[in-house]
């Protein structure tokens, strides 16, 4: 018997390769929860169980043994389950390989099957292989129960169960006394059957390693069958090797042979082929791993199970066969490759330091092993009749097309590429097929499943304890397991590393895109490194860009939108087999830009303040519907997180477990005020979720704005699981302007109920200092003479509703104090705008940008708003002419901003001390108590000490080169005055 018992899951059996899809695949690794794992332990490839979202397989660089206990706390985080649920147990070893088991528990009860197998080689972790459940059971375990794993349609079901454990059969059985799963402790070889007799010639071979006895001495046969002895003898078939029982177990024994050959009078012929080819199975397999578990047992054979039959059998140990049936089939117990097959499952069994004992598997090796052992891929050849043979594996199949369901059919896939292997590798190598038989046995050692054969494959091929650094064989290898459908698939065997972008901040340059696509077997290509694409769009067009690559370091920068705009993108890449990987695999991952400021908040530590119950917002509840909202600490095993995201509570459908079937519920926030500046652009609710639905055609999960009673989010069309906290964020804009309650919603059906909510941290947030992002900071106007040319840069801000352009003899206050020159109703957030004005004189000109629900900063001079504009100089009649230019050389200390440009004959030498701060420097119409004498016709009494008088030269001491006006139209006389009154230094 084995050292433990090997139990095997009958009918109906799942398929052998679970669909793996890329994209999928790489989108469940793109969180920061796996960016952390891979922080701490290397460039990790994870294979997830796409059913649950949980890891199945890792790969990577070396962990010392030592610290497995840290790597499998961190992988059962990623899975979701709480570590404390993994109970550790024993080491098995196989020279310098080990395998440790970690089996998972739920409610203190073992999870059947369920667990993690760590993996090491010279005592470096280099492959993790795991099945983790986060268990959803709404009633609680009982101590002598384990939990049985159901596959489903749309993921797993879990039932407690007890075992009863009856002959070769195991039944689980739920309370009902149902069997919802059995095992077996037996492996048949199902035929069909034809009516033929054993064929092929009688051979001669030595009773090896057999108990024999005289008269008076006993001795056990050596190699070639030696004993010593004096016939007759007696010969028991109860050898240290090989031992041959009847059905009853009682060991076959010959008394009274008087000579050197048995023959059929002595022992039936099947009985002696066992003997023989079980002996010959031993030797193979000592030849290829001398130390093997298997070859500690006896191989207990019973050559005569069925006294009639067409099947043979390996059960928990012990082989058997059947004699026949005249006119069907011939005797399995005659066939050297059926015998062979049937230890080879001894093989598979004895060796396991870890992992599960696959069917399909195991009979694609069993039937390898009896082929290597003949030479021939036919095996059972002519059971059936001349030309009928039980199965041949040298046609390549491939995985799906030649899938069956039938464990044996589906077994050829994996043993036409050994037999495949063999053949090129024993053309290529001295020792090909010695090569091909061990990698066999090593990599039945981790418990593969079709599934799981890249990763057993490679882990058999290593010669260092690290597959970062490939394998002697790797890229052989994935090739042929691609080529049969086994391999990694569209996934590849690289490790794509991302996490995505959350909200990003209004003064950015860019959104840097950094990602990491590392191979796992860097000697093979398993895609093209510089096909990775990353694409974006903020309206709906794709706009590719080309990352920059450093090795297996990518990065790419968005360029800048305008604050309040939601950015998606998503990346891509090519695979060798053409098909293109896209992560996220559906949708994209979305951000918003913009700093953000909040306006309500809760984080649930001091309770829960939220209206809450049974029915949905407006819903007069079922009777048999519940509220399970509550606020707490959670459980720590799946459906709810292992800890909060911050503090010590969060909001939970149920914080120890799903959410109830058939049931409408409802909690929703307090009301909040959302009529504030910069609703418009940057209005959203912010909150970390946890959170796992079925697929929205079963159960409806929505964040719902009231009273309007519109659904903002809903949970998507495939099961959604949180393998971690996760960013949650929804578009509140256009709810702006009023007062909202936000809804969390949960309607479920009758089948599976997932974990619901798990929320952290709710915020309400709007755009901060709105005015400052809609303020102008650039805005100039040019001086005169001439058109005045004013420039600004738009805000660079989404919604831009408009933009108002207006001039006065002041700063205006707003977008109608003054005249209005131009009123843009679409204006390009961050465009560079010009406008050209006329110019009747020195005026302010502001520019005032406007979100359209009440955001509108004021203008400010030097940065919205600008003086601007002056006429060419004129004779000082009644009105004095309007400023030229002044070329310098004005020695005039006072802080005047006058210039004064008047038709002056003074070279402003001047060293008054004038006092005067005003911005209005213009001596017209004002009583300013400077002491300067003008003697222009302005009736001003300017200040200054110069004496100004028409024509003559300018400032620089050079005649004008203009004409002086010798009067003003009474139309513009006026106005001309008014500009007169607030000119100043001009700047030209």
């Amino acid at each position: 018997m084995l050292p433990f018992a090997v139990t095997l899951p009958l009918a109906p059996l799942d398929a052998p390769v679970d669909t793996v899809d890329g994209s999928i695949q790489h989108t469940l690794s793109a969180t920061a929860a796996v960016h952390g794992f891979r922080e701490r332990w290397g460039p990790w490839r994870i294979r997830w169980d796409e059913r649950n979202a949980t890891p199945a397989a890792l790969i990577g660089p070396a962990v010392p043994l030592e610290e497995a206990e840290g790597l499998v706390v961190d992988i059962a985080r990623l899975a979701g389950v709480d570590p404390a649920d993994l109970e550790r147990g024993g080491t098995r070893t196989a020279g310098a390989r080990s395998g440790t088991h970690w089996r998972l528990l739920h409610d203190g009860v073992p999870v059947q099957d369920a667990g993690i197998d760590v993996f090491a080689l010279n005592g470096r972790i280099h492959y993790v292989r795991a099945e983790l459940h986060r268990v959803r059971l709404t009633e609680s375990t009982r101590g002598h129960e384990r939990i049985a794993i159901l596959a489903t349609e749309r993921g797993y079901a879990y039932v407690p169960v007890t075992v009863d454990d009856t002959g070769d059969a195991v039944f689980l059985r739920d309370r009902a006394g149902r069997a919802v799963r059995t095992y077996t402790r037996t492996l048949d070889l199902d035929m069909g059957v034809r009516a033929r007799d054993p064929l092929g010639p009688d051979v001669t071979v030595p009773v090896a390693y057999m108990p024999v006895q005289d008269a008076t001495a006993s001795a056990v046969t050596d190699a070639l069958g030696t004993h010593g002895l004096t016939p007759p003898l007696d010969v028991t078939f109860d050898g240290p090797e090989v031992r041959l029982i009847d059905p009853t177990g009682t060991p076959l024994s010959v008394s009274g042979v008087d000579d050197e050959h048995l023959g059929d009078a002595d022992l039936d012929i099947g009985a002696r082929t066992v003997a023989h080819h079980a002996l010959e199975a031993r030797r193979w397999l000592a030849d290829v791993e001398p130390g093997h578990n298997w070859l500690s047992f006896v191989t207990t054979a019973v050559p005569g199970y069925w006294a009639s039959g067409c099947n043979a059998q390996f059960s928990n140990g012990s082989i058997r066969f059947a004699e026949g049936v005249p006119g069907y089939c011939n005797p399995t117990n005659e066939y050297a490759d059926i015998v062979q097959h049937e230890f080879g499952h001894g093989v598979h069994a004895a060796g396991l330091i870890g992992g599960t004992f696959a069917v399909d598997v195991s009979e694609g090796s069993a039937d390898y092993v009896g082929a290597t052992n003949t030479g021939d891929p036919v095996v059972g050849r002519d059971l059936y009749g001349v030309g009928a043979p039980l199965r041949e594996i040298a046609t390549n199949r491939v995985y799906p097309d030649d899938f069956t369901g039938s464990v044996h059919d589906d077994g050829r896939i994996w043993s036409s590429l050994l037999w495949d292997l063999r053949t090129d590798w024993d053309a290529l190598y001295p020792d090909g097929v010695h090569r091909t038989d061990a990698l066999l046995v090593t990599t039945l050692r981790y418990g593969p499943a079709f599934p799981d054969m890249t990763e057993a494959v490679l882990a058999a091929d290593d010669d260092d304890g690290d597959l970062s650094n490939g394998t002697p064989h790797d890229c052989d290898l994935v090739a042929r397991l691609d080529a049969h459908g086994i391999g990694s698939g569209g996934m590849g065997l690289v490790v794509f590393d991302h996490v995505p972008l959350g909200p990003q901040g209004s003064g950015l340059a860019g959104y840097p895109v950094d990602f990491a696509l590392v191979q796992a077997t860097p000697g093979c290509s398993t895609f093209d490194p510089d096909s990775a694409v990353v694409h974006w769009t903020a309206d709906g067009a794709d706009l590719p860009l080309a990352p920059t690559r450093t090795g297996s370091d990518y990065t790419a920068s968005i360029p800048p939108v305008p604050v309040g705009t939601t950015v998606s993108y998503w990346i891509t890449w090519d695979h060798p087999n053409g098909a293109e990987i896209r992560v996220p695999a559906s949708g994209a991952w979305s951000f918003q830009v913009g700093d953000a400021a909040p306006i309500w908040c809760d984080d649930f530590e001091a309770g829960l303040s939220w209206p809450h119950g049974a029915g949905l917002p407006g819903e007069t509840p079922d009777p048999g519907w519940v509220d399970q909202f509550e606020v707490g600490t959670p459980a720590g095993d799946f459906p709810n997180p292992p800890l909060p995201w911050g503090g010590t509570q969060i909001l939970a459908t149920r914080l120890d477990g799903p959410y109830a079937h058939s049931n409408h519920q409802h909690a929703r926030t307090p009301p909040v005020d959302l009529d504030v500046q910069g609703a418009a652009t940057l209005l959203r609710l912010e909150a970390h979720r946890f959170a796992s639905f079925e697929s929205h055609a079963w159960d409806q999960a929505t964040v719902t704005a009231l009273p309007a009673g519109v659904a903002l989010w809903e949970n998507p069309d495939d099961d959604l699981f949180d393998p971690a906290w996760v960013p949650f964020t929804v578009d509140l804009r256009d709810q702006a302007g009023g007062t909202v309650e936000l809804a969390f919603t949960l309607a479920s059906d009758v089948g599976v109920a997932f974990g619901g909510w798990n929320l952290d941290d709710v915020c309400v947030v709007s755009l901060a200092d709105p005015e400052s992002h809609y303020a102008v900071t650039d805005l100039v106007a040019s001086d005169g003479p001439g058109p005045v040319t004013v420039t600004w840069t738009n805000p660079f801000v989404v919604p831009l509703a408009e933009t108002v352009l207006v001039r006065n003899t002041t700063v205006p206050t707003g977008p109608s104090d003054g005249e209005v020159l131009e009123m843009d109703a679409s204006p390009t957030p961050g465009a560079p705008r010009t406008f050209v004005a006329d110019n009747p004189g020195v005026l302010y000109y502001a520019v005032f940008p406007s979100d359209g629900a009440g955001t509108r900063p004021p203008a400010v001079e030097g940065a919205s708003a600008d003086l601007g504009g002056g006429l060419a100089d004129t004779a000082d009649t009644a009105v004095p002419p309007l400023p030229t230019a002044d070329t310098g050389g004005d020695a005039d200390t006072d802080t005047d901003a006058d210039s004064d440009t008047d038709a002056d004959t003074d070279s402003d030498a001047d060293t008054d001390s004038d006092a005067d701060t005003d911005a209005d420097s213009d001596a017209d119409a004002d009583s300013d108590a400077d002491s300067d004498t003008d003697t222009d016709a302005d009736a001003d009494s300017d200040a200054d000490s110069d004496t100004d008088t028409p024509g003559g030269t300018d400032d620089t001491g050079e005649p004008r080169k203009c004409g002086c006006h010798t009067g003003v139209s009474p139309v513009l006389l006026p106005g001309l005055l008014a500009l007169l009154a607030v000119r100043r230094r001009p700047r030209w």
